[in-house]
């Protein structure tokens, strides 16, 4: 497991997200969710922009 998709499982569970509400959050489709989930696709840095803005994270915590 890469650690953007244990952070991705972690962020999910702690705010006890689905999918759909992932992506509506972060501002992209939730079947790009999934993919992150199993680790069969990395996000693009403008997807983790997306991801930085809607979290309040800086890009370092997101793989921490």
């Amino acid at each position: 497991m890469n650690r953007f998709q244990k952070w991705l499982h972690e962020f999910l569970k702690e705010n006890n997200l689905s999918n759909v509400q992932c992506g509506e959050k972060f501002g992209v489709n939730d079947s790009l969710i999934g993919h992150y989930l199993r680790g069969t696709r990395l996000p693009t840095y403008t997807t983790l922009q997306k991801i930085k803005n809607a979290t309040g994270l800086n890009m370092n915590e997101l793989f921490d």
